[in-house]
């Protein structure tokens, strides 16, 4: 299968609350390109807290103009290293062989422990 080439595109990073729940996963998504633009979507697999980010990406891609055709895509979202808290910061890194698929890697947030304040009675961070 030849997949479209893309035209623009947004780059697609690790969702906030995946990357402090320190969660990985993988999204495939079926893509239907007509006239160079996104016309539908529709989810083959993935974590709930990817789909969204990963449909958002493709929905921003310009193909080319001529293109009319349907493909798979595969979204891995990753963790490497360690917190963001305890090392040097560090951009995420995207490996990208578009259309067919791109991997993002981040850092994974350090987490704060809960606070019970028994006077007040709420959890705070």
């Amino acid at each position: 299968m030849r997949y479209p080439f893309l035209v623009q595109g947004d780059l697609p990073v690790h969702p906030p609350l995946a990357k402090t729940a320190r969660i990985t996963g993988t999204v495939q998504i079926r893509v239907t390109v007509e006239n160079g633009e996104v016309v539908g979507t529709v989810t083959i697999s993935g974590h709930p807290l990817f789909v969204d980010a990963a449909i958002d990406d493709i929905q921003c891609s310009r193909l080319e103009q001529t293109v009319k055709t349907t493909f798979a895509t595969t979204f891995i979202y990753r963790l490497d290293g360690e917190s963001e808290k305890t090392k040097e910061p560090s951009n995420p890194t995207l490996e990208l062989e578009l259309s067919s698929w791109a991997k993002i890697a981040a850092r994974p947030l350090l987490r704060k422990p809960f606070i019970y304040d028994s006077i007040n009675t709420e959890k705070r961070r």
